[in-house]
């Protein structure tokens, strides 16, 4: 039901992934990855088959949204992860501020990859020939 209801949208098909992705990065940051995986993607995966994407290419970007989602405040994960670590004077502004840059870095690389999907698929691709 979902996947008629998407498809029907008036959107353009990299909306909808955009959207998809958009989703998954806001539940990355309150949910671990393991139960967002399991619940979500065999929801997605039809939808995105039907729009025709490359699986390779939307499991790369699925993948790489859950773990900038779980590295990102308010509740990131890793975040905490590392604060369980108990180094002296470090807070958890400070973890906040550290992260930043590998954030910038790793949301850069995923507007790479969502633009230039050959970017994900150019090697597997030589391997398969």
């Amino acid at each position: 039901y979902l996947r008629e209801l998407l498809l029907a949208l008036p959107v353009s098909p990299w909306t909808i992934v955009a959207g998809i992705l958009f989703l998954v990065f806001i539940l990355g940051m309150f949910i671990d990855a393991t139960p967002i995986t399991v619940i979500f993607l065999p929801i997605f995966y039809p939808i995105v088959m039907a729009l025709g994407f490359d699986l390779l290419w939307f499991g790369l970007l699925f993948t790489m949204d859950l773990l900038v989602g779980i590295m990102t405040p308010p509740f990131g994960m890793v975040l905490f992860y590392f604060k369980g670590l108990n180094l002296p004077g470090v807070t958890m502004l400070d973890i906040y501020r550290a992260i930043v840059p590998f954030f910038l870095i790793m949301m850069l690389v995923m507007v790479l990859v969502f633009l230039v999907p050959e970017l994900a698929t150019w090697l597997p691709n030589q391997m398969i020939k």
